[in-house]
């Protein structure tokens, strides 16, 4: 919490940074590090919820005749992804939204990529992998050895 001061104003750069316009009206939104509903000011995350806000400033902006999302994440959690996604499809019905995966686009980033009209990717980029894990350890044997039965 010492820095805080800092992270808050890190937090704000961040956000202003996320979005730009072309000269020949192609608004560019960045989606770079792990995905939240809400930014944290303690992380590099990108907050769905505003890169949802400036991709309808910019659809429904007749100067815009174009978006590209470049994308740069390994996915985040499911909250805010999928009214990204589903404001990523209603915003390609207006105009043509292009995402350019740039080294990594995975999970919650590939599911907002997916939307998008068209899908490019640098060489070397990782595209893909939806899923989740969870880790189990199995205990049954050591419960055995102490004659517990478990019943679920």
């Amino acid at each position: 919490l010492a820095n805080s001061e800092q992270n808050r104003i890190e937090a704000i750069e961040r956000a202003e940074d996320a979005f730009s316009t072309t000269e020949d009206g192609i608004g560019v939104i960045n989606v770079e590090g792990s995905m939240m509903k809400h930014a944290s000011s303690f992380s590099s995350s990108c907050s769905s919820v505003m890169v949802r806000r400036t991709l309808n400033r910019m659809a429904a902006d007749e100067n815009i005749r174009g978006i590209i999302m470049r994308i740069d994440s390994p996915g985040g959690t499911v909250a805010g992804t999928k009214e990204l996604a589903d404001a990523i499809a209603s915003a390609k019905t207006k105009k043509p939204v292009w995402a350019y995966c740039n080294d990594l686009t995975a999970s919650a980033a590939y599911w907002i990529a997916s939307q998008c009209t068209r899908i490019e990717a640098n060489p070397t980029a990782l595209v893909g992998s939806i899923g989740t894990y969870c880790v189990v350890m199995d205990s049954s044997q050591a419960a055995a050895n102490e004659g517990l039965k478990i019943h679920v």
